[in-house]
């Protein structure tokens, strides 16, 4: 049985390291991203109508009406779209995804035939959406600074934007 090595880093290398977790995450595409979040706060503070209740009544009720969401989601998503620290703004592949497929289906008459299908996406991203708007206000109330030790509310976000890296100096993780 071989002992363990240590890696190749000093320890006071990592020490220093540690000790950076302090200090604010000033890399300039974070920053700019919590200054468009301040700039356009009062955007992700309006609760016109991002409840779902209505919508999920809808759903269940089987109503046509529930296809409504997709202009709430879409706004929610242009507010996202506002604050993005690069042009052309990208967003993690899976919320484009679940976006997506949410924003494109029409109401067919056929649609009642498999409802939940046909309407189930509607929802999912209407709900994504709604998360990432309510974390955006929630952090952007809470934050004066990008912190480095990330709460999981503004490491979504950063996630959601392509910014999330190894808080250590590691590399970004694949998308």
């Amino acid at each position: 049985m071989t002992k363990p090595t240590l890696p190749d880093r000093p320890l006071v290398d990592v020490r220093a390291r540690l000790a950076d977790l302090d200090k604010p995450d000033d890399r300039p595409e974070v920053m700019l991203l919590l200054s468009n979040i301040h700039r356009d706060l009062d955007v992700f503070d309006r609760p016109a109508k991002v409840d779902g209740e209505e919508s999920v009544y809808r759903f269940y009720h089987q109503s046509f009406k529930v296809y409504g969401i997709k202009q709430t989601t879409r706004t929610m998503v242009e507010a996202l779209v506002a604050i993005h620290p690069r042009s052309p703004a990208a967003f993690h592949s899976w919320f484009s995804q679940i976006i997506d497929a949410g924003l494109a289906p029409s109401f067919e008459y056929s649609d009642n035939d498999h409802w939940h299908e046909a309407t189930g996406p509607l929802l999912e991203a209407f709900f994504h959406a709604r998360y990432f708007v309510e974390q955006v206000a929630r952090y952007g109330h809470a934050l004066t600074e990008p912190p480095r030790v990330l709460p999981y509310g503004w490491a979504a976000i950063l996630e959601l934007y392509g910014l999330r890296d190894d808080r250590l100096g590691g590399s970004p993780p694949n998308t």
